[in-house]
């Protein structure tokens, strides 16, 4: 249980699972962002929450706010599978506070659907050079 990441090919996916802290998501969470920082092109990432179970306590919307600020350069979209409402709601909040993250930051119901969208970003991306 907790948190983890791998790489899907050209995507790192970081997997949230019951149990789970926030010293766990800050930990993993910041390897999976140094690792995309070493790609020398831009990345794209999936956050699955479809097991992550109770959010802890101590202020999650400070925790998001600092997850968001440690996301690399090459950082230009990121997937949160299963995200039950009370996690739209935190990201809904972050957005208004940080408007500029809104658009590097999407939902997704399914993994396959997650890696379905990034594909065609990408596509997209390599088309507008």
């Amino acid at each position: 249980m907790g948190i983890s990441y791998e790489w899907h090919n050209d995507i790192p996916i970081l997997t949230i699972t019951a149990p789970w802290t926030w010293e766990d998501f800050h930990r993993v969470g910041q390897s999976m962002m140094d690792a995309i920082a070493q790609v020398d092109d831009s990345v794209a990432n999936i956050i699955d929450v479809t097991r992550m179970g109770s959010i802890p306590t101590n202020n999650p919307l400070r925790h998001l706010q600092k997850a968001a600020q440690a996301a690399p350069p090459n950082l230009y979209l990121t997937v949160l599978v299963g995200a039950p409402y009370i996690v739209t709601v935190f990201m809904d909040v972050l957005f208004r506070i940080q408007p500029e993250r809104k658009h590097k930051i999407t939902f997704t119901k399914t993994l396959d659907v997650a890696v379905t969208l990034i594909g065609e970003r990408k596509a997209e991306r390599l088309s507008d050079g």
